[in-house]
């Protein structure tokens, strides 16, 4: 008996869980069904979209880079603003400022010790300047007045040489002639130990050439002409010949009254260093030069900008009118 009902509670779980059994499958069954029957709304699906297309847009999405702007550097050098615009030309002043603070002091100490600063070239390694002697520099007598300085970029080492003759002694070797009247010079011969001419200096006020060295076969070697036209038209000019009798260097200087309005310098032995300056003024006050080539095209254009009479602002432009730097007064 006691069998017997073991074999009944047994029977009886297995029976009760298979009968859980097909209870859950029927269910899951019924949920799949559901689930086709019912398919998700219109709406459900594009908030689904929705959300997978911002996770996609934010794993995709570029970082942004923050770029910062540079700031702008001013640059200030000093303007030589007592210097009157025919001392000095405004390529000089940049060139100088865009120098070293030693080339800049050498730069500095020499247009302070000139009459003028007509022109400037800037190498790899030298600036090269032409200058008009100051008077405590000048010959006693006239006869160039230039003197062409380099300063290396290197080092700031300085060599000077005078283009002409500038010697004035008086020996047996050595033959003055003077204007009774004034007490000028008019010639001046220099020989050799035997008597025999090496050169002849000429001077003469009156006439378009001022001034003329000849060889000791009466070639002449160079000569200073000074013209004037329509009463304010000034042209100086400096020619230099080489033994041929052709041009070797080529100086001029046009003044329209006290304005240098043009300054062409030309050496055939040093090309590199040929061009010319053309300056704008008004009332008499530099506004504007332009640098050009050996071959006349345009190298450079600076424009002033003056406060009360005095340079506050250089700018440098390009051959194709490009800004490509300012200067403020210090």
């Amino acid at each position: 008996m006691k069998y017997y009902k073991q074999i009944l509670l047994v029977s009886f779980v297995i029976l009760i869980g298979f009968g859980l059994f097909l209870y859950l499958d029927n269910k899951k069954q019924k949920t799949v069904i559901q689930t086709e029957n019912n398919p998700p709304s219109v709406e459900q699906k594009v908030q689904e979209n929705k959300v997978e297309k911002n996770i996609s847009k934010e794993i995709s999405k570029p970082k942004q880079e923050v770029i910062e702007t540079p700031k702008e550097v001013v640059k200030k050098a000093n303007l030589y603003n007592n210097f009157s615009s025919n001392m000095i030309n405004f390529s000089t002043i940049s060139q100088s400022a865009n120098s070293s603070s030693k080339i800049q002091k050498e730069i500095s100490n020499i247009i302070n010790s000139s009459q003028a600063i007509f022109y400037s070239v800037k190498t790899k390694d030298k600036l090269y300047l032409v200058k008009e002697m100051s008077f405590e520099d000048s010959e006693k007598y006239p006869r160039h007045g230039l003197e062409f300085v380099e300063i290396s970029l290197n080092n700031g080492e300085i060599e000077k040489f005078s283009p002409s003759y500038s010697e004035d002694k008086e020996s047996e070797t050595d033959i003055w002639e003077y204007d009774k009247e004034t007490g000028v010079p008019i010639s001046h011969v220099h020989k050799d130990s035997d008597g025999n001419v090496i050169f002849t200096e000429l001077w003469n006020p009156k006439k378009d050439v001022k001034y003329k060295m000849l060889n000791s076969k009466d070639e002449v070697i160079s000569m200073f002409k000074e013209t004037v036209e329509d009463g304010t038209q000034l042209r100086q000019e400096h020619i230099f010949y080489d033994t041929e009798g052709n041009i070797r260097m080529n100086i001029s200087a046009n003044y329209d009254g006290q304005d240098l309005v043009r300054f062409t310098y030309f050496d055939v032995q040093n090309s590199e260093y040929s061009g010319s300056i053309m300056s704008e003024y008004q009332d008499g006050i530099k506004q504007k030069e332009t640098v050009y080539t050996s071959d006349y095209k345009v190298k450079n254009v600076y424009e002033a900008k003056y406060e009360d009479g005095a340079r506050v602002e250089l700018k440098e432009f390009d051959a194709d009118n490009n800004e490509i730097d300012k200067i403020l007064s210090k």
